[in-house]
């Protein structure tokens, strides 16, 4: 499934652009989730990291689509951008919030489905991400693969990244859900790891690069047994 957004304010584009956009998902078996805001500032404001692609006009009342874009990028670093206008030098400026490409009005098919072709690769080749909640209220999207290990911290669970950590409120056996089958093992009742980031395991301690973290005698077997399956040998 690509979720999308589109941001514009013109009817007559939002209509072209949906029709197209499931032209394309029924010619290659994609399904496409749409939703369509109608100015930048309603975007902004409600946004919820969980789209792949927004499609933005640039011309739009309340906010132009280049500040929205701006204020897009300070929430979200992953998600595709596209830019839609009737002048591709407006577009060019686009370039400068990692837009991947841009779409002239009045669109064509054959255009969008170029840039919707180049964007699906980069969907399915970028690390599968999470949503989430942290405790100050805001929504993140963490990438699987730059989760380092979790942590159950004060009845909450910390999130170490290489972006830096997240607390959320939640259980460690609620966010290892979201992690079944990506290569993450509890050491300890405290600790879930990212296999990817194991260097070492002495005695009882695993080592991820600098960070120590302890493995308890309870979980200490099947964490082996998982790290010899991810490391594709086996460990003594």
């Amino acid at each position: 499934m690509i979720r999308i957004a589109v941001v514009e304010d013109d009817e007559n584009s939002v209509r072209i652009i949906s029709e197209y956009l499931r032209k394309f998902g029924n010619s290659c078996s994609q399904e496409i989730r749409l939703r369509v805001f109608g100015n930048g500032m309603d975007f902004i404001e409600t946004y919820v990291p969980e789209y792949d692609i927004v499609f933005m006009d640039i011309e739009m009342p309340l906010m132009d689509g280049l500040t929205a874009a701006r204020k897009l990028r300070e929430k979200d670093d992953d998600v595709i951008i596209v830019f839609v206008t009737f002048l591709a030098q407006y577009a060019i400026d686009g370039y400068g919030v990692g837009a991947l490409n841009y779409l002239l009005k009045p669109i064509k098919y054959a255009n969008l489905e170029t840039v919707m072709r180049k964007a699906v690769p980069l969907i399915e080749s970028r690390d599968k991400s999470v949503l989430v909640n942290t405790v100050d209220g805001a929504v993140r999207r963490i990438g699987i693969g730059d989760i380092i290990y979790l942590e159950v911290f004060d009845n909450n669970v910390v999130y170490h990244t290489a972006h830096g950590d997240f607390t959320s409120r939640i259980t460690l056996t609620n966010a290892e859900k979201e992690l079944l089958g990506r290569g993450f093992s509890r050491c300890n009742r405290c600790y879930t790891v990212n296999l990817k980031y194991v260097t070492d395991v002495i005695q009882n301690d695993v080592r991820l690069g600098d960070i120590c973290l302890a493995v308890s005698r309870h979980k200490k077997k099947q964490f082996l047994s998982d790290l010899a399956a991810y490391w594709g040998r086996n460990i003594r």
